[in-house]
């Protein structure tokens, strides 16, 4: 007797654990399933785990029913593989728009693949001032978040979610406009449960 074991929602191949496999049953890691010569009338079963491409681990069981001499029958499969949420960045630009004298906005590309992604956007930038130290001018620099939004994306969808600038960043939105200078930034993404993710871009 030789089958299959199938899974769903992986991503990429899955290795299936086959360490404590009863000695009737035989699970290779690719998922097949054979039996030991000629079984006995009875019930057969192994509960294991898998994992995909993307590390997603999951729970697999195999049960075999044997009725009479020489006949396997196949009674129960269960499998599958539990999937965490991921972000992606997919923006190479921030594009700035405004609604209003202190609204300032931009709408980052954000995708959702696994599972549905509650997840939180931001903007970052480093910025530096002089500042006198023993009598020498030292530069001085901190990170300073821009902007921020909490957002929800269903898996395999793409989000826009409209992250409003604060004070910081509107105000560095307006120093590099007055200069004439291009503004990079870092725009951060994480989802609860899954990871985090995280591209540098420019503002135009």
């Amino acid at each position: 007797y030789t089958t299959q074991l199938a899974t769903t929602g992986n991503v990429g191949a899955v290795t299936f654990t086959t360490t404590g496999a009863s000695s009737q049953l035989h699970v290779s890691s690719t998922g097949v399933v054979t039996t030991s010569g000629t079984l006995t009338p009875g019930t057969y079963s192994v509960v294991r785990t898998d994992v995909d491409a993307d590390g997603n681990t999951g729970v697999w069981g195999f049960q075999l029913t044997v009725t009479g001499t020489n006949v396997a029958e196949s009674q129960a499969v269960t499998k599958a593989v539990v999937l965490a949420p991921r972000v992606a960045i997919t923006s190479h630009n921030l594009v700035i728009s405004a609604a209003g004298k202190s609204v300032v906005f931009t709408r980052p590309k954000v995708q959702c693949t696994g599972a549905t992604c509650t997840a939180t956007a931001w903007i970052t930038q480093r910025q530096g001032h002089f500042v006198k130290r023993g009598g020498k001018e030292v530069l001085v620099s901190k990170v300073v978040t821009l902007g921020t939004v909490s957002f929800t994306v269903g898996a395999g969808s793409t989000g826009r979610p409209r992250l409003n600038l604060n004070a910081a960043g509107r105000k560095a939105i307006g120093g590099a406009n007055r200069a004439n200078l291009p503004l990079r930034v870092v725009l951060h993404a994480s989802t609860k449960g899954g990871n985090t993710d995280a591209r540098t871009v420019n503002v135009v």
